[in-house]
């Protein structure tokens, strides 16, 4: 054999060191890809475990979004329902209030000045009306002087 090549693969050599460490690290890859073959599985770092913790921990978060969002749904619906229920609600007031309002204009004693004391009563009802619920009084609401005026 020539002088040079068991001069460079001579295990003495900087070169026979990394050829030998090579060889090595080639050696146990074989062996532990044979060893996978049959069925064993090396894992000196359990990266199996932290996977499966992971993708657990992210099914958590997943179904508990869902839950989450499934209630936001469920309380829009109520919500709609709500607002559609006082919808209604207010327009059968309106429609209320316009039907009485036509009937008091139409009665027959709709031109007569109203009694001074039945007039006092009427404001004393609506302000107490106003006072116990605000927000279906005007806030500009300008006292009548009879019912004529309304």
């Amino acid at each position: 054999m020539p002088r040079f090549i068991t001069r460079t693969f001579n295990f003495a050599t900087p070169w026979g060191w990394a050829l030998s460490g090579l060889a090595l690290i080639a050696f146990i890859w074989l062996i532990v890809g044979a060893l996978g073959g049959l069925g064993f599985r090396f894992d000196p770092l359990d990266l199996a475990r932290k996977r499966a913790d992971r993708a657990e921990d992210q099914a958590v978060v997943a179904t508990i979004n869902a839950g989450a969002r499934s209630r936001e749904v469920a309380g829009e619906r109520d919500t709609t329902r709500r607002v559609e229920t006082a919808r209604a609600r207010i327009h059968q007031a309106e429609a209320i209030a316009a039907d009485f309002t036509t009937q008091a204009r139409a009665a027959p004693d709709a031109n007569h000045p109203l009694d001074p004391d039945r007039l006092a009563r009427l404001r004393l009802a609506d302000e107490r009306l106003c006072q116990a619920h605000p927000a279906v009084c005007p806030a500009d609401a300008a006292p009548a002087g009879d019912a004529r005026d309304r």
